[in-house]
């Protein structure tokens, strides 16, 4: 396993140097990657002209130096320092397929007589004339700049005739194809611990999806519990980041073996070259913008994380009353909904950094941008008030508590289970499963009905001709008899209050019974009380009210003898 890590933060140790080497000179290489520094090529211009444009010259796949012109100049002063530039590069490839054996490289330099300027001949060839600009930019004379300038050709040709010859070819290739056996063999172990992790991971939400669930009923003290949850959230968390530092991994490592494998034919340099110079370079450093935003949250995740639980362990600030186990339970509630809202509010922020440095990345300007955020941000308050209502309500609804995520709320008639809550939104799930999506400057009443504790409700009808007084007896001794079993004594609060007769109805009479229990346990508590009722009335012969009606009529009916007589059966 830690060889494992050890290629894998090779591969991200050389992903990022690459990316510094992009923008940084750099004196040395690996075999097969192009010579990023490009002599003098990145260097800038060491005169006080700053109007100096610099283009590269290529040759066989790899930056050699630079030629000069003035930035200011447009139009056909752009083309002529690009043409100057295809005309050297033409020049050169012509000098080297003439070349048969580089010991022959003869190289001179001359001095044209009407522009007092260096000449570079090579084998008796005309190459290219060093101009004044060219050496300015280099901050050294024209005479020493092209001396620079024929090495640098010299070991160029040197190395285009060595890259052809059949042994080096050869030799190559071999390089070729041991690497890409060594990718395959990194991919294959990076994949057995990716997939192993995510079976870890399944098995931690497994476990706290359990204890979620288990979490009224558990007689584990509410932090040691929120503990856990946090301890198992973290985890997770962990498993998610190498996981994805290991799919980053694999492509970092591919990316890098077929670029490597790409610089090690001239054949195929110039793909390489390109890949690196133009888009390349943009989705690298892309890359590395998004490598910083993964971390930048995971820092920000478990610094909350921390942060959340240093109040719970001190209670330094949300005061609950007294520590109770209903109390301790709506504390770690309300700074497990809390540890999201602020989480989301850090990733937000760290979200629109990210995309001005993306933006600075790929070649925009975002002096502007940030110079009118102010103005921006005031349209934006016109535009979006709305939003910013919501944002304002669910900071109110956090500081006073009105709710949290777990709670089972009712708001203008919608009911459900808060299943997430943000600074601008709350969603439910109701009894039939739909999300319910509540902008929170629209909350203006809400019914919490598991803050603290709750309370079983019930009307219990009986008919007429029923004792009042042996319901009674049969209902309280029924709801104190649960109440006492050890399944349902930890679900009950208190002890079961039966008020009395509450209503008169149209065929039944009403008595009102009253149970305290745990915040969202009434339901339950209901349906079994209901069942167990049903039961004792059976035993003690009390009825239960079925629909009846009376009819009275004001003069009696006059009925015939005759109307009684049986019918003749029909055969």
């Amino acid at each position: 396993m830690h060889r494992i890590f050890a290629v894998l933060c090779g591969a991200i140790a050389t992903f990022l140097t690459i990316l510094l080497t992009c923008s940084v000179p750099a004196q040395g290489q690996l075999p097969g990657l192009p010579d990023l520094s490009g002599g003098r090529l990145f260097e800038q211009p060491q005169s006080d002209r700053r109007d100096i444009k610099l283009h590269p010259i290529i040759f066989d796949g790899r930056r050699l130096f630079a030629i000069a012109g003035l930035s200011h100049i447009q139009g056909s002063g752009e083309l002529t320092l690009q043409q100057r530039a295809a005309e050297i590069e033409i020049n050169l490839y012509a000098i080297a397929q003439r070349l048969t054996d580089p010991s022959q490289i003869v190289s001179e330099v001359r001095v044209d007589e009407r522009s007092q300027q260096p000449v570079i001949y090579i084998n008796q060839q005309y190459l290219m004339t060093v101009t004044a600009l060219d050496a300015e930019s280099q901050g050294m004379p024209p005479r020493l700049w092209a001396d620079e300038v024929i090495e640098m050709l010299g070991q160029s040709l040197v190395r285009y005739h060595q890259e052809r010859q059949p042994e080096q070819q050869l030799q190559q290739v071999g390089i070729a194809i041991a690497l890409l056996l060594a990718l395959v063999v990194t991919h294959h172990l990076l994949e057995r611990q990716r997939h192993r992790r995510l079976r870890h991971r399944a098995g931690h939400e497994q476990e706290l999806t359990a204890m979620q669930q288990q979490e009224q009923e558990s007689d584990v003290p509410a932090n040691e519990l929120f503990e856990r949850k946090n301890l198992l959230q973290q985890q997770i968390a962990n498993l998610d980041a190498q996981v994805r530092l290991m799919r980053l991994g694999e492509i970092a490592s591919w990316g890098l073996g077929i670029a490597y494998i790409l610089g090690l034919f001239p054949q195929t340099r110039w793909l390489q070259l390109w890949l690196i110079q133009g888009p390349g370079i943009t989705l690298l450093r892309l890359a590395g913008v998004v490598i910083g935003i993964t971390v930048a949250n995971r820092l920000g995740d478990r610094l909350v994380q921390r942060l959340f639980q240093s109040v719970i362990h001190g209670r330094l600030w949300l005061p609950v009353g007294p520590s109770t186990t209903q109390s301790n339970q709506r504390f770690t509630r309300r700074v497990s909904t809390s540890i999201g809202v602020t989480q989301g509010v850090i990733r937000t922020l760290i979200a629109i950094i990210g995309a001005l440095v993306a933006l600075g990345t790929i070649g925009v300007s975002i002096e502007p941008i940030i110079a009118s955020l102010g103005v921006i941000g005031l349209g934006v308050s016109l535009a979006a008030q709305d939003v910013i209502k919501d944002t304002i309500s669910g900071l109110l609804i956090l500081l006073e508590d009105q709710f949290a995520e777990g709670d089972v709320i009712v708001v203008d008639g919608k009911g459900g289970q808060v299943e997430h809550m943000n600074l601008r939104i709350t969603q439910l799930r109701n009894t039939e499963g739909a999300l319910i999506t509540i902008p929170n400057s629209a909350i203006r009443a809400v019914d919490n009905l598991s803050n603290g504790w709750a309370r079983v409700d019930m009307g219990i009808n009986v008919s007429y001709n029923t004792d009042l007084d042996h319901a009674m007896a049969v209902i309280m001794d029924t709801a104190i008899a649960m109440s006492q079993e050890r399944g349902w004594r930890q679900k009950i609060l208190d002890h079961p209050e039966l008020l009395g007769v509450d209503h008169f109805g149209d065929h039944s009479i009403t008595l009102r019974l009253w149970i305290k229990v745990q915040p969202l346990k009434q339901w339950e508590v209901a349906r079994e009380f209901r069942r167990r009722l049903k039961k004792a009335f059976d035993e003690a012969q009390i009825s239960m009210p079925f629909p009846q009606q009376e009819l009275w009529f004001r003069t009696p009916l006059a009925l015939e003898p005759s109307q009684f007589k049986e019918r003749p059966s029909q055969p």
